[in-house]
């Protein structure tokens, strides 16, 4: 079996994205985890930035080759190690394409005008005057691109399910109303049982982020 080195922070959603990737792929018992102290700032240090030019976790060491950027990461851990074609990311052109789009969706818009209203909720700070339009705008656009389809790319989870799910779950924790985004809830219900490791996964986080919070005397809305 191969072992891979992280550089992880279970509150971090990328970091929770490949966690459940690689469980999935069964290699969970191969990752050997390198705690990143991001509320220390642990990823401005010069030997990370080294490793990492734009100081982002998780990054992953497959032996010498390195990787960062989770979607990259579950990429690249499905190609070399899904076994063939795994439905995670499959190898069809265009089924891969539809998995590809929405990463590129997530990373590009969705994940950024989350991130940008939930994390300000949870911690209690000044949202920007068009944070909310900007969240319900991607949402429109999730709420199409999930269509009829049982999953983002069709009837089988794949990892932008798994990613997009863990950028979704902010909005849930500040207990955003889905109910005019039928789509989209029904994917969030189909997903949070779908996806294996996900509710295990987001317990940990919540365990972590609620420790952290009381250790540091952080206000935050959990």
């Amino acid at each position: 079996m191969p072992f891979f080195d992280i550089y992880f922070n279970i509150g971090s959603p990328p970091c929770r994205a490949v966690l459940i990737t690689a469980k999935l792929l069964g290699l969970g018992e191969c990752l050997r985890f390198h705690y990143v102290d991001l509320l220390a700032n642990e990823s401005l240090k010069p030997e990370f930035k080294k490793a990492n030019p734009i100081h982002t976790i998780p990054l992953l060491y497959d032996g010498k080759f390195k990787i960062w950027e989770s979607r990259a990461i579950m990429a690249y851990l499905c190609d070399k190690y899904g076994g063939g074609n795994n439905p995670l990311y499959p190898r069809d052109p265009q089924k891969r394409a539809q998995v590809d789009m929405a990463l590129y969706f997530d990373i590009e818009r969705l994940a950024p005008n989350i991130h940008g209203y939930a994390l300000k909720l949870i911690r209690h700070m000044e949202l920007a005057p068009d944070a909310l339009e900007k969240v319900e705008i991607s949402l429109e656009q999730f709420e199409g691109i999930i269509g009829n389809k049982t999953f983002v790319a069709g009837e089988r989870v794949t990892i932008a399910d798994i990613s997009i799910r863990i950028v979704m779950h902010e909005l849930e924790l500040v207990q955003y109303d889905f109910s005019k985004y039928p789509n989209i809830n029904a994917w969030m219900n189909r997903t949070a049982t779908g996806i294996p490791f996900y509710k295990q996964t987001q317990k940990k986080f919540l365990e972590y982020a609620k420790k952290v919070a009381a250790e540091r005397g952080i206000d935050i809305k959990l």
